[in-house]
């Protein structure tokens, strides 16, 4: 299964602010870069997977342990018709990508 998650759909936190809400990731930040009114991350999440262009008014640094909350109803999954969206980090299965809007 794919799922595609629009840039749009996720927002990036401090992981002291991490809740116990479903849907977030944790994650730590590989690229950061400056985009006028503020900034484009790309985070890592579980088995090495990488969201891109993840926008956000405040910088993180390169090598921070970030929390990433998902709006589901940025999420499109594709593959088998039986098959269920789990909000994990760490399913081996499952490929996680973003889609820039």
């Amino acid at each position: 299964m794919s799922v595609f998650i629009r840039a749009a759909a996720a927002t990036l936190r401090n992981i002291e602010t991490e809740d116990s809400t479903a849907n977030q990731f944790r994650g730590r930040i590989c690229d950061v870069a400056f985009r006028g009114r503020g900034y484009d991350h790309v985070p890592e999440v579980g088995g090495g997977h990488q969201l891109v262009g993840v926008f956000a008014r405040e910088r993180f640094e390169r090598g921070a342990e970030v929390c990433l909350a998902v709006d589901p109803a940025g999420c499109f999954a594709f593959g088998a018709t039986s098959a269920t969206v789990r909000a994990t980090s760490n399913a081996k299965d499952d490929k996680i990508f973003a889609a820039l809007s």
